[in-house]
């Protein structure tokens, strides 16, 4: 698909997506039938699944147990924010254990553009690629996923991304241990290629 249909697709689904939530008084994020049947069944087979995994698990657990002030976490978000380019601490998480596991998951799904783990305090502690703020403590993409501990599976809204020339749309999974949520993922799917994936039987 051209650069000039994909922009032509992303802003017919934004109108659409807004009247909806106009029409209702309604937040921007999507309601249940504004995600694909398709993809919601996805988040909850697959990636609800990913994050599961023990090794995950223990990673995360592992940078809960770091004693960080959320002002200092704070701090190196608007340090993060103002940085210009891909700074070595950006590096550091982009490079760990768990950062190249989901490096290997998005090679493997290809309509996954992005994918980034967070702490039980929102902290970014791996990733794909380097994100826009480093603190996500108090967006619902952590808050509503890590649902005070409870966990569910979040989705965002439709929206045009210009680097890719796509639509796109978060959803983020719990990473949950004993029953109870200790740090969230966020992956970022391309609406462009999942609707054009050819799944093999």
């Amino acid at each position: 698909m051209n650069r000039e249909r994909r922009m032509v697709m992303g802003m017919v689904m934004c109108m659409a997506m807004g009247a909806r939530a106009a029409a209702f008084g309604q937040s921007a994020a999507p309601a249940a039938s504004d995600v694909p049947n398709t993809l919601a069944a996805y988040a909850q087979n697959v990636l609800a699944k990913v994050a599961q995994a023990p090794s995950i698990a223990q990673y995360i657990e592992a940078q809960n147990a770091r004693r960080v002030r959320v002002e200092d976490l704070k701090a190196l978000d608007a340090k993060w924010a103002a940085a210009p380019g891909v700074e070595g601490y950006m590096w550091d998480l982009m490079r760990n254990r768990l950062a190249w596991d989901l490096v290997n998951f998005q090679y493997q799904h290809k309509f996954v553009t992005e994918a980034f783990a967070m702490d039980a305090r929102g902290a970014i502690v791996a990733e794909t690629n380097r994100t826009s703020t480093f603190y996500k403590g108090e967006a619902k993409k952590f808050t509503d996923a890590y649902a005070g501990g409870a966990g569910a599976v979040w989705f965002g809204p439709a929206a045009y991304d210009d680097s890719s020339a796509e639509m796109e749309i978060q959803v983020s999974v719990p990473v949950m241990k004993g029953g109870k949520a200790i740090g969230v993922i966020c992956f970022g799917v391309s609406l462009d290629r999942w609707e054009e994936r050819r799944v093999e039987e």
